[in-house]
Parts: C-alpha cells; sequence; structure tokens
C-alpha cells in the first residue's frame, strides 16, 4: 500500500531509518524467549541448546543444568533427537512523537549432539500516537490463526482500519525499552510476558481498571483483562483489591477466578483475604471442587438425569455446529465434547472443575478433549471470540507431558473452529 497521508509518509521514512536489530537481538532472544530443553534416556542427556552431552544422572528429576552452557534445562524422557521452536518477542521506542512497537519472530532447529541454529527476522511495526491514531508497517500475513501465522515478504505499509487483525502476541518484551511518557506512568515493564503489545497500549488509556493491574505488577489478571475474562475481574473487582491491598500475586488468573466461583457458590465472605488471597491457591481450588463434586454426586439421580438432558438440549442448540470437529497428528487425537456425560466423565477423570462450573454454558467457550489411545490427557478450552487457546489442564489442573504438543496440534486447527463460527454466523444471518 502506498502512503497517501502526511502521517503515513512520515511513518515510512521514520522507518526506513531504524536500525536493523535482528541479528544483534538473536543471542538475547535465543537464551530469553526459546524454551531450553535437554533429551535423556537411561544412558545419556543431550542439551539441544549447546549440543552437549552428559551420562544420565537421574530419570525422576525434571530440570538439570546443562554441563556445557550452564542453562536450566528442562528434561523429556524420549528417543526424539531433533526438535523445532519458535517465538515472538517485542521491541519499544519512542521516534519523534511516535510510540513503536516492533515485532521479532525467532526460529530454532536443534538437534541432538549439535549447537542449536536460530534466526531472527522483524515482522512487524506500529507506530502509535498519544491520540489513539496508528500506522502498521508489516510483512504479509498469511494463514487463519495469528497465532501461528506465518509472516513473509516485505515490510510495508498496511491498511490498519482493522486493528484486530494487527493485534500479535509476544511471549517477552526487550528489557531495554523506550516509552512515551504517557505510557512510562503505567507501568509498563519488561516483566509482562505472553501480551499483546498493541491491545495493552489502547487498553491502559481507557480501562483504569486494567492501568491499576498494570501498575500493581497484577500481570496473569492483566492477561485475563485484556483477553476474555473482563467480566469475570469486573464481578470480582472488590477480591482484586483486597488482593493488591495484601500484596498478595495471583500467578494463574484461570485457577483463581474459578476458585473464586467456589467460595460464591459456597457463600463465603469474597471481601475477606482469609478466602480471597489463599496461601495454597491450588490446593484449595482442588479442595472445593472435591467438596462441590461430593455435593453434586449427593443429589438425586433422577434430578440429575433430567437436568443433564436439559443442558443437553441446551448444549447441542448452542454447540451444535461446532459437533463433530476432530483431528490428530496420529499419537494425539482432539475431539469437541458432544454431550454432558462427556463434562462429567473429564472432571471426574482429570478432577477439575469443567462440569461443576458448568462450563458447558459458557456461550464464549468450547470445550475439547485431547486424548492418547482414546484415554484423555488434557481438557481444552477454546475462546469463540478470541479464537484462541484460552487453558488446557489434565490431572489436578496441572499440564500433562503432551501439554505442549496438544497446544501446537490446536493452534493448527484453531481454522476448523473458525469456519464452523463463520458458517453458524452466515445461517443465521440468512
Amino acid at each position: 500500500m502506498k502512503p497517501r497521508t502526511k502521517r503515513q509518509v512520515l511513518v515510512c521514512e521514520l522507518s526506513g531509518r531504524l536500525p536493523v536489530l535482528a541479528e544483534s537481538l538473536g543471542p538475547w532472544a535465543f537464551k530469553n524467549c526459546i524454551d531450553h530443553v535437554g533429551y535423556r534416556n537411561k544412558m545419556w542427556t543431550h542439551c539441544l541448546s549447546c549440543g552437549s552431552v552428559w551420562p544420565t544422572t537421574s530419570m525422576r528429576i525434571k530440570t538439570e543444568v546443562c554441563k556445557g552452557c550452564g542453562w536450566k534445562l528442562r528434561l523429556e524422557t524420549t528417543r526424539k533427537q531433533k526438535s523445532t521452536k519458535w517465538a515472538r518477542f517485542a521491541v519499544l521506542d519512542v521516534v519523534e512523537n511516535f510510540q513503536v512497537v516492533r515485532y521479532f519472530e525467532i526460529r530454532c532447529n536443534q538437534r541432538a549432539k549439535e549447537k542449536a541454529r536460530y534466526y531472527v527476522q522483524e515482522i512487524m511495526q506500529q507506530w502509535l500516537l498519544q491520540d489513539g491514531r496508528y500506522e502498521i508497517i508489516s510483512k504479509q500475513v498469511g494463514g487463519m490463526g495469528l497465532s501461528y501465522d506465518h509472516f513473509g515478504g516485505a515490510m510495508t505499509l498496511k491498511d490498519a482500519r482493522d486493528p484486530s487483525k494487527y493485534d500479535v502476541y509476544v511471549d517477552k518484551i526487550y528489557p531495554k525499552m523506550k516509552l512515551l511518557p504517557v505510557y512510562r506512568r503505567n507501568g509498563i515493564t519488561s516483566r509482562l510476558t505472553n501480551i499483546r503489545p498493541f491491545k495493552l497500549f489502547w487498553t491502559i488509556e481507557s480501562d483504569s481498571k486494567a492501568e491499576t493491574l498494570l501498575k500493581s505488577n497484577q500481570f496473569s489478571l492483566l492477561r485475563e483483562r485484556l483477553g476474555h475474562g473482563k467480566y469475570n475481574l469486573d464481578r470480582y473487582w472488590p477480591s482484586v483489591k483486597i488482593c493488591i491491598r495484601n500484596n498478595y500475586f495471583v500467578k494463574d488468573a484461570g485457577i483463581w477466578l474459578d476458585y473464586l466461583d467456589l467460595l460464591h457458590y459456597f457463600r463465603k465472605d469474597l471481601h475477606n483475604a482469609k478466602y480471597v488471597c489463599p496461601m495454597n491457591l491450588r490446593n484449595e481450588h482442588d479442595r472445593l471442587v472435591e467438596k462441590k463434586e461430593a455435593i453434586v454426586k449427593r443429589q438425586d439421580l433422577e434430578r440429575r438425569m433430567k437436568r443433564v438432558a436439559e443442558d443437553q438440549l441446551q448444549y447441542e442448540k448452542s454447540k451444535a455446529v461446532f459437533f463433530g470437529i476432530a483431528f490428530t497428528d496420529n499419537e494425539l487425537e482432539i475431539k469437541v465434547l458432544e454431550h454432558i456425560e462427556e463434562f462429567i466423565k473429564e472432571a471426574e477423570l482429570h478432577k477439575h472443575c469443567v462440569y461443576s462450573n458448568r462450563y458447558f454454558a459458557k456461550e464464549d467457550s468450547l470445550i475439547l478433549s485431547a486424548r492418547v489411545n482414546g484415554k484423555p490427557v488434557e481438557t481444552i478450552e477454546v475462546s469463540l471470540s478470541e479464537m484462541k487457546v484460552v487453558q488446557s489442564r489434565g490431572m489436578g489442573n496441572k499440564a500433562s507431558e503432551y501439554h505442549d504438543q496438544i497446544l501446537k496440534l490446536m493452534n493448527k486447527n484453531l481454522r476448523h473452529i473458525k469456519k464452523r463460527t463463520k458458517s453458524s454466523k452466515m445461517e443465521a444471518a440468512a
């Protein structure tokens, strides 16, 4: 697209003067954005980052410091010899009166006994003004979902009338940043991870609650605020303020909000720090889940079956368009849950709240099950408005050994869900 306004001409000119950072940022990105893994068997442990090999010390430990590079590795017991990883990060800069967000992508190829090879490329620039106007310079976007889109071609000026098209997630923010005073005062920091910078800059100027979460370092709740959890945070905002006053940092907003739902169910005081700020959130969450499930199980069987039948009719009415969606990578199969009984079985097997908190009734959520050899290993929640995986949890709300593989397969196939969503909207309009 050719620049047509004075602002677009200025942005294109200033963009051409920016320094090329891809090569110089490579070592930092490789160290901080790529997951460093060690493959092990009964005999040897391989560092996929530097290629070092040493005799396996234990098959039980989950992490180990590499003998060669000195980095802490997450150990995987496997016969695999190679891996491919990628990540995105952002560099924040100020050019004249513009807040500039530069997006970079690092792709890394790793093989046992060899030093990892990686390359970094710049994929997008966002030029923001304090009054809300902006310009986008980006490579061509391909694919169906932004989480796993492919960026290719040359960096050119784009038609930015639809900002959501260029609202990209990044894993990290480069720590050496420059911010306009209006954003510096809001507390933007490189400690923010797994965030959408574009949406962050847009939101904190108009949403005082998002600004409060940012300044109080409640990053997990902030991500929820920027995502699909705005309603829940509004509902429990007094409890959020109690956490802030007591310097209680919520590390997993999804579990914490589920926990508050359970407290509300048991009519506990949501203005009391004793309940709102548990020492061990996961244990308290699981305890209330078990307590609630015990109550549900004590209910009369006939009444329960009647309710299940009614829920099934409502569930089919709202989600039947997604029934039949399933995909596999041979080892792993992921399918949409089609019956309420499946929700009950998933909850009982994994001991989580996918049934007790009625995820099947949430309009924006689509629930899928990941299975290996027919056995469920994780339950997945997809946001239909955001078209992204919100959470994927196995036994005890923890990630299974297939977690990364599940997320990769899900993001690769989100287009099937998106296609069904579009077709249902077209039928409703007709």
